[in-house]
């Protein structure tokens, strides 16, 4: 993957996204750009150009000018989000960190009257 000049995930429905999510952090750590649909968790991680692409579903035209807006990018401009897309998974997508979410999670859940039947907005 460190050799490639960038990830391009065209998956535009949830039930294709299996694992996609783990290979475009790599990528944004490897300083890689990311072009994808915003399915799944996908939007979570990434925003239009900070620190990639995350493109609406089912927006062709949205995906092609991001893959143009990619190619165009000066060296300097690139670098910059290129840079921030590698902090950002290393601030906020370690293994210490993503484990910590999930305890929470899990003791949140464990914790709630109702039980299994919850509402995924109150996890946050």
């Amino acid at each position: 993957m460190r050799e490639c000049w960038g990830i391009i995930f065209p998956i535009r429905c949830k039930r294709h996204f299996t694992n996609c999510f783990s290979k475009i952090l790599e990528a944004m750590c490897l300083k890689i750009p990311v072009i994808a649909y915003g399915v799944g968790g996908i939007p979570e991680v990434l925003k239009n150009g900070e620190p990639s692409w995350c493109i609406p579903p089912n927006d062709q035209n949205g995906f092609e000018s991001a893959l143009e807006e990619v190619l165009a990018l000066d060296a300097k401009s690139k670098e910059t989000i290129l840079s921030n897309a590698r902090k950002l998974v290393l601030s906020d997508h370690t293994l210490q960190k993503v484990t910590l979410q999930f305890e929470d999670f899990y003791k949140r859940l464990l914790d709630s009257p109702t039980g299994v039947f919850f509402k995924l907005s109150q996890f946050g």
